[in-house]
């Protein structure tokens, strides 16, 4: 098997190769060169992602856990103005914004802060920690893990991110379906 993609990790199947190949030459970094499996090649095989992706050693309800504000960093300086940079390259200067799995900080540019140009939408699991987040306009609480439907019509964002938090999804998949839903066609999720 190939030393970076294994018949253990993804089926075959899902790939455009008919077998899997011989692993590279160990001073090379690069996959295997007919090793052609994509996350389209996945979709459009209809194949479920195995559901031990995405077990969690806690099963109790989100809920409380989230009961009370954590209002903890959880990444460092240096990081939080890397991620910044980012988003000041990439976002658009005005419309809406969709911060998923929102808390107390957004760690988007100052731009953000209240702008008339543009309104900064938290959805998240605490109140208290996103009403104390200075860069959000409106918040709603809601449990994505239960209900990965989000609470917006169709194309009502310009632009959504979600920074530090992906992991905690469940469904995964779902809920970036959901988001391609809200985003008007093109927009960009960082």
């Amino acid at each position: 098997s190939c030393s970076v993609l294994s018949e253990a990790c993804i089926p075959p199947e899902w790939c455009t190769a008919g077998s899997m190949p011989q692993d590279p030459a160990p001073e090379s970094s690069i996959p295997c060169p007919t090793w052609r499996c994509t996350m389209q090649a996945m979709l459009d095989s209809g194949a479920p992602y195995p559901s031990q992706y995405f077990a969690r050693e806690d099963p109790s309800d989100d809920r409380q856990f989230y009961d009370w504000p954590r209002k903890v960093v959880h990444i460092d300086e240096s990081a939080i103005n890397a991620l910044r940079a980012t988003y000041d390259d990439l976002l658009p200067a005005s419309g809406m914004l969709l911060d998923l799995m929102s808390a107390w900080r957004s760690h988007l540019p100052s731009r953000f802060t209240r702008s008339p140009d543009v309104e900064v939408v938290g959805l998240g699991m605490n109140a208290d920690e996103m009403a104390d987040n200075y860069q959000l306009s409106r918040f709603i609480v809601h449990d994505l893990n239960q209900t990965p439907s989000l609470p917006f019509a169709d194309g009502a964002f310009d632009s959504a991110v979600c920074a530090v938090s992906v992991q905690y999804l469940t469904q995964p998949v779902a809920v970036f379906e959901e988001v391609a839903r809200v985003l008007k066609p093109g927009a960009l999720f960082v």
